[in-house]
């Protein structure tokens, strides 16, 4: 198990993730980055703030960024599964 850092990104803010979480592999800390953004965005909405300003930068222990996920690509998913006409 690796430490992931899941820095959150809203406009020019930036919230550093001072904790961290453990996970087996870079892949399930991005399966957890989609499921946190997916769960953020309701709440963000709520308070009317605009999802689409928002990102994880996820770091490893050492510091290095291992990818950034935008908010935006929660929905491009969901766009991505439109049935076809």
């Amino acid at each position: 198990m690796s430490l992931y850092y899941f820095h959150f990104r809203q406009g020019r803010s930036y919230t550093p993730d001072k904790v961290g979480s453990e996970f087996a592999s870079v892949e399930d800390a991005y399966l957890e980055a989609v499921r946190t953004a997916q769960d953020m965005w309701r709440e963000l909405l709520i308070v009317c703030e605009d999802p689409l300003l928002c990102s994880f930068e996820v770091r490893d222990g050492e510091g290095n960024e291992l990818f950034n996920l935008p908010f935006v690509e929660v929905l491009d998913a969901c766009r991505g599964n439109e049935p076809a006409p």
